[in-house]
């Protein structure tokens, strides 16, 4: 087992940050005592050592710091999670921490997590992305960025509880931490490099359904802050199943909500308010740009297309390993074959073939059942003898 790990705590805030508590888990120690402060822009090194004897491969445990910068607000939880492997190393790893710093339910099934990743805030523009994992062992999951915040140093994420991974990720809480959290990947929206007195003379339709009204958030609230003008088309099933209105309510010029059953705003389909915005009451847009489910893209480019409004789709749900690499990305944009990973996500969607890209986004839903199966199983407590699980 490795014996000491140094983790690095920075203060990406404006005031000292102070360490109030400090608990260690089964097997883990540290030098550390209660009172250590932490100036802005400042960051102090933490070393936790491991108990030569504790034994058990695979064996977690956990390093908690309670932290705060203003003594009259709650503290805030940091957690490292220390493995025990059989390994060697050369004395230099580093435990990096990605903790979760708060956490709530949008929707049956749908999270908020805002997590601490400054050098991510720093960068992140809209349009990007992020690969997480849950744990050491745990699957690379593409997740679009949905917020950031650089001074904070948080980046917030909006997640569906759907496969085995996803669910894995929503059990965490606040206080908890990421193995993994890169990015940011991709490449930002084509109207970020926009010349800002070009941009401020444009007009943008954001159609955004179910869980795509996370992504078009910071893009429509970056241009909002910009001065530039953005009307908003939000759908999902039922009112329980719409998120972000209120925010969404705060940044866009008109925010028009559909959902199919009538319970808020019109009932139907997101096309048939774009039908009546740009063709019955001749509203004039620049630009449209749609985030949600595969076939309701396909529908609004289809629908733009015969007023030539220019539409930009973002076709994050192909994404797998969110580097190329493994090809599950590949989609027929213009007649040639594109990555989304890496030159998406976001394409003319008058130009990308849908039918192969709905295609191939059910390539692997063989696979994410039975890791679903495997891992509800586990929680019932089976345990495969043989391997099938693996």
């Amino acid at each position: 087992p490795r014996p000491s790990q140094s983790l690095t705590l920075s203060n990406t805030g404006r005031g000292d940050l102070i360490v109030r508590a400090v608990e260690c888990g089964e097997g883990l120690s540290t030098p550390l005592e209660p009172g250590l402060a932490v100036p802005p822009g400042g960051s102090a090194r933490i070393e936790v050592r491991l108990d030569p004897s504790a034994d058990g491969y695979g064996a977690r445990s956990s390093f908690l710091l309670l932290v705060t910068n203003d003594p009259l607000r709650p503290m805030r939880r940091i957690r490292a999670t220390a493995v025990i492997e059989e390994r060697h190393t050369n004395g230099n790893d580093t435990i990096t921490m990605y903790p979760i710093l708060e956490k709530r339910a949008l929707a049956e099934q749908i999270w908020l997590m805002k997590i601490l990743a400054p050098r991510v805030a720093r960068s992140a523009r809209p349009g990007q992305f992020v690969i997480v994992r849950a744990d050491e062992r745990g699957e690379r999951i593409p997740l679009t960025i949905s917020d950031y915040d650089a001074a904070e140093g948080s980046v917030t994420l909006v997640i569906q509880a759907i496969g085995a991974s996803t669910r894995k990720i929503c059990a965490l809480g606040e206080g908890d931490a990421l193995a993994d959290f890169a990015g940011p990947l991709g490449r930002p929206s084509e109207f970020v490099s926009t010349p800002p007195e070009e941009l401020r003379r444009k007009r943008f339709l954001f159609v955004a359904g179910g869980v795509g009204a996370a992504p078009v958030y910071p893009q429509v609230k970056w241009l909002h802050e910009r001065g530039v003008a953005a009307d908003v088309i939000v759908g999902a099933k039922t009112r329980g199943m719409l998120i972000y209105t209120e925010p969404m309510r705060a940044v866009a010029g008109q925010l028009h909500i559909a959902t199919d059953d009538g319970s808020e705003g019109d009932k139907g389909l997101v096309t048939q308010v774009l039908e009546r915005l740009v063709g019955e009451q001749g509203r004039r847009y620049d630009e449209c740009i749609a985030i949600g489910p595969m076939v309701m893209m396909k529908f609004v480019a289809l629908a733009t297309k015969k007023y030539g409004l220019k539409t930009t789709v973002s076709l994050n749900t192909l994404m797998v390993d969110g580097t190329g690499m493994c090809g599950a990305c590949r989609v027929t944009v213009g007649g040639r074959t594109r990555f989304t990973c890496v030159e998406g996500p976001e394409f003319d969607g008058h130009e990308v073939d849908f039918d192969e890209a709905m295609r191939r986004q059910g390539m692997y839903r063989n696979e994410e059942q039975r890791a679903a199966a495997i891992e509800a199983e586990r929680e019932a407590g089976h345990q495969c003898k043989i391997g099938l699980d693996k």
